[in-house]
């Protein structure tokens, strides 16, 4: 039997469509490209519903950058929490626009415990855009996700926040040397299942700099990193901590 027996039952339903799955690979890329591309290396039965988790954080990202008054704002937040609520009732709901997302994401999970997750991360983007939360807080959540995606029971912890706050850095934002030193001894412990989503933290000199790198020269860093493990990309944060800042 399928262990993801809920992705395989409902592979042909309106929520899994190939139109679907094109345009949530497609928001993923837009989005989260570093993200997308350490997914691709992921096992086939996680890459749906990572490109989702990438593609929904995207829309959500996308509310703070065009809307400024903050009352339309958590109007478009709050639409995103009512689409939820439909999945958690009616998972065969037909659902309006990019919603489907939604579905891709929650409804593979036997339990029910990415909606709580899912829930935590709106609430989380919509808490940044309101200047509630530093944006390391919202990708923290971000990270949260997808880690509960891939390997739920390693979801916990410091993890996510590491994660969370060197991402930043892809905004602009400031990281600690303390933070590269524990995600570099955090390798030595990390699943394999994991690895895909880790690996594009060999990016961090990049986002650090704020450099215009080219989609080849991402992949590239990207490809190289997996390939050569986590014993390497823990080498390199070593190193950077050291010259931090």
């Amino acid at each position: 039997m399928c262990p993801r027996y809920i992705v395989c039952i409902m592979s042909d339903t309106k929520h899994f469509s190939r139109e679907n799955l094109i345009r949530a690979q497609s928001l993923a890329k837009q989005h989260h490209e570093p993200l997308w591309l350490g997914s691709r290396f992921l096992d086939a039965a996680f890459r749906r519903q990572v490109e989702a988790v990438l593609a929904l954080d995207g829309e959500l990202l996308r509310i703070a950058s065009m809307v400024t008054e903050p009352a339309i704002g958590q109007i478009r937040y709050q639409w995103w929490l009512d689409q939820l609520d439909r999945v958690e009732q009616s998972p065969e709901a037909e659902l309006p626009g990019d919603a489907f997302l939604l579905s891709l994401i929650c409804l593979p999970d036997e339990k029910g415990g990415l909606i709580r997750h899912v829930r935590a991360l709106i609430d989380a983007r919509e808490g940044v855009f309101l200047s509630e939360l530093d944006k390391a807080a919202g990708h923290e959540r971000l990270f949260h996700v997808l880690l509960s995606v891939v390997k739920p029971e390693f979801s916990s912890g410091d993890l996510s926040h590491q994660l969370g706050s060197l991402y930043s850095l892809t905004d602009g934002a400031s990281a600690s040397s303390e933070t590269l030193k524990a995600l570099a001894e955090d390798l030595a412990h990390l699943p394999e299942d994991i690895w895909p989503i880790v690996c594009v933290f060999a990016l961090i000199p990049e986002w650090a700099r704020q450099r215009q790198t080219s989609p080849i020269r991402k992949r590239w860093i990207i490809w190289k990193s997996f390939v050569s493990g986590e014993k390497s990309l823990g080498k390199k944060l070593v190193r950077l901590a050291r010259n931090w800042g």
